[in-house]
């Protein structure tokens, strides 16, 4: 009984589907287009659809004489580049470490904003998705002003990526940029961190920082948590090794005002100093 009602729903919207079609395919007969015309008519229509959920549509057609407009309607053929499985999770792990993630890439806007929507980068309302000729409108105050909002930035070229790297950065903001290309060197180059990928040009490579063998950017995410590690580990065994010298010289100073020549011994300095400071250097380098 399921499978009878999806069959007939299915059946009513193709059949919905294909008298919507012919009726435009009349109406724009009479204002004098040719069937060449009507199927780039009802391809960009259809174009804008697929784009809507992150498909990519190829229309296809035969000729059926010699003639260039004598067309024949074959279908669409739609693809799609399926999200990494770690890929939602490398940009949750990101966010909650309190980066902020703006998307940059060749794709169109709708395919773009369902990309974000779907691995967690747009998320409501209030995000801002620009294409590259809104981009460009934008001098950079205007620009300063919606990068806290902005998430996705569509059909974006390669000066594009150095614009914004050169505008965080005026803004006193630490930049990671990442990339592949020729193009993308100059980028890679003036951010604060560049992250190449393993499969990109050797150019890249050169300009970059670090290399993501994998092309995952959940290896981005471990390289963020090793990278805040270690500066933590290194930060505490400062602050440790301070806090224990201090007090010795602080004892050693005022020692000699109470009539106490040596409150620290040479032998207690050098357990200090090689014994503790050693083993509490060891302990915060596999914290």
């Amino acid at each position: 009984m399921v499978a009878r009602v999806f069959f007939f729903l299915l059946g009513f919207g193709l059949a919905v589907l294909g008298f919507t079609y012919i009726i435009s395919y009349l109406n724009l007969l009479t204002m004098g287009y040719n069937f060449t015309q009507y199927l780039l008519f009802i391809s960009k229509r259809y174009e804008c659809i697929i784009a809507l959920i992150g498909l990519l549509m190829v229309t296809c057609a035969i000729f059926k004489g010699g003639n260039k407009d004598d067309l024949c309607l074959i279908g669409f053929l739609t693809l799609k580049d399926e999200l990494r499985a770690l890929a939602k999770e490398g940009i949750k792990l990101i966010k909650n470490a309190g980066i902020k993630i703006i998307m940059i890439t060749g794709d169109a806007l709708y395919t773009a904003k369902n990309i974000a929507t779907e691995v967690g980068i747009y998320n409501n309302k209030e995000d801002v998705i620009l294409d590259s000729n809104e981009l460009s409108k934008l001098d950079d105050e205007e620009l300063k002003k919606i990068l806290p909002n902005l998430k996705v930035v569509a059909r974006a070229l390669p000066q594009d990526k150095s614009r914004l790297v050169s505008v965080l950065e005026e803004m006193k903001q630490i930049v990671g940029m990442t990339g592949d290309g020729v193009n993308d060197a100059p980028a890679l180059k003036k951010a604060n961190v560049g992250f190449a990928m393993g499969s990109g040009t050797e150019v890249a490579k050169e300009a970059s920082d670090i290399v993501i063998l994998d092309n995952n950017i959940m290896s981005i995410s471990k390289a963020i948590l090793y990278g805040r590690t270690t500066f933590k580990s290194i930060r505490k065994f400062v602050v440790y090794q301070l806090t224990v010298n201090m007090t010795a010289l602080v004892l050693s100073i005022i020692g000699s005002y109470i009539g106490v020549s040596t409150p620290i011994t040479i032998i207690q300095m050098l357990w200090l100093n090689m014994i503790m400071d050693t083993f509490a250097g060891l302990a915060f380098s596999y914290e």
